[in-house]
């Protein structure tokens, strides 16, 4: 069986930069253990499976090399500026299924902005040394006044926030640490950065709309999804709507 996966770059930066995901349209034949073996065999952090839905525009299923998720937002906006490409979205705002539910999309030109559920948020301070050591770094690398939490917006991930650039690229992960924290709070994985926003904020409820300027360095240690550590630095002037859902 030959299967054709496009590798879209979502939030790039004019032709260079952005986090792949694969896309897989019209999988509507595809069995639940036929999209896992098509992740595993490709190795993507992420895939979306697109078929046809009753309650929705499209149905997306994501996938990492090892699970099915709830929800990619990458892959989200990959998937929907493709189809938007493709001619394939007839209206402005067109709507996902998934197996957490539906959710809204809004079409700008060739842009694609999600609805998510709003954040809810986890701290964990009784197992912040083990967080810590897992990372290779000391509590002197925190960004100042902050510490590691748990979000959740349809998925669960550990961000740290750590005080400079330097601080995210020099961590040192212990992988092993890693998987065993990841398990016990079904985590995603980690998420480790350094942003510096310069934020033009226009608050309208619960529509937030502006530009935020970033110069960022972010790492995402995932071994849930069968990859250790994606580095990615950038520098750029990103258009940002957050729809937050109640």
């Amino acid at each position: 069986m030959e299967i054709e996966i496009q590798i879209i770059n979502a939030f790039i930066d004019g032709e260079s930069g952005g986090n792949p995901a694969g896309v897989v349209l019209d999988a509507d034949e595809f069995s639940a253990r036929q999209k896992s073996k098509i992740a595993a065999k490709i190795g993507l952090s992420e895939i979306a499976f697109v078929s046809s839905s009753k309650s929705a525009d499209f149905k997306l299923d994501f996938y990492t090399p090892t699970r099915q998720i709830a929800h990619c937002g990458h892959a989200t906006i990959a998937t929907f500026s493709y189809l938007q490409q493709l001619g394939r979205i007839k209206k402005a705002d067109p709507s996902k299924e998934t197996i957490d539910g539906n959710r809204n999309i809004f079409i700008d030109g060739d842009m694609a902005f999600m609805e998510q559920l709003a954040p809810s948020y986890k701290e964990i301070d009784h197992r912040m040394d083990s967080l810590i050591s897992s990372l290779g770094i000391s509590v002197r690398d925190l960004l100042s006044n902050y510490k590691p939490f748990i979000v959740n917006t349809g998925n669960s991930f550990l961000v740290v926030p750590l005080k400079d650039e330097t601080a995210v690229l020099s961590a040192h992960p212990d992988f092993g640490a890693i998987h065993k924290i990841s398990e016990e709070f079904d985590l995603i994985g980690y998420y480790i950065s350094h942003e510096v926003p310069e934020y033009i904020d226009i608050d309208q409820s619960h529509l937030r709309y502006g530009h935020f300027g970033y110069h960022c360095s972010l790492r995402l240690m995932n071994l849930r999804a069968l990859f250790d550590d994606k580095i990615l630095c950038f520098s750029y002037v990103m258009r940002i709507l957050v729809i937050l859902v109640n």
